[in-house]
């Protein structure tokens, strides 16, 4: 197949019995970075059930948080949707770590964005931010198999506690002991 190996791990495509010249990380959850995007492309009419123009994108996410997988990355397809019957809503979701609100516009950095009307609305950036979810094993009809991204969920935000003021010490003539 090839004779990539994964400098993390040691081991070859062969070990890990990948669908291509990648490193196949174990079934378990990670914690995801959203590295990038490839633009959106047409969903081919063989799939495309309702007849109406669907779009659909690569999104690259990058395991963050792992001593063997960590700087790997996966590639998830998403149909571009945000309804509620989508795969892409729920990882969004966890992204931003809250639901949407009607009004949320959906982009790569946080900014304002202009409809053809000329109506502001600001928009929620994603790129760069870090989910949880689980990698799943997806085999193909061919026997290649793939990571798959399941179960996305927002990170805790963590609520730092405030440091108690210093205490200065009293003055004191008196010995302590």
């Amino acid at each position: 197949m090839s004779d990539y190996t994964s400098w993390q791990t040691g081991k070859t495509v062969e070990d890990y019995n990948s669908g291509g010249d990648f490193v196949l990380p174990e079934e378990d959850t990670y914690t995801l970075k959203l590295v990038d995007k490839d633009p959106d492309e047409p969903v081919a009419a063989e799939f495309n059930k309702t007849g109406k123009p669907k779009f659909r994108a690569k999104f690259k996410f990058e395991i963050v948080d792992d001593d063997d997988f960590g700087g790997t990355v996966i590639n998830q397809f998403y149909t571009i949707s945000l309804n509620e019957k989508s795969n892409l809503l729920p990882v969004v979701r966890a992204l931003v770590g809250r639901d949407l609100e009607p009004t949320d516009r959906i982009g790569w950095e946080d900014g304002v964005w202009t409809d053809d009307a000329g109506n502001e609305f600001s928009v929620v950036g994603i790129g760069g931010k870090k989910m949880k979810a689980t990698i799943k094993h997806e085999k193909k009809e061919d026997g290649r198999i793939f990571p798959k991204i399941v179960g996305p969920i927002a990170l805790r935000a963590r609520g730092g506690k405030k440091a108690a003021e210093p205490v200065e010490p009293e003055e004191s003539e008196d010995v302590p002991f």
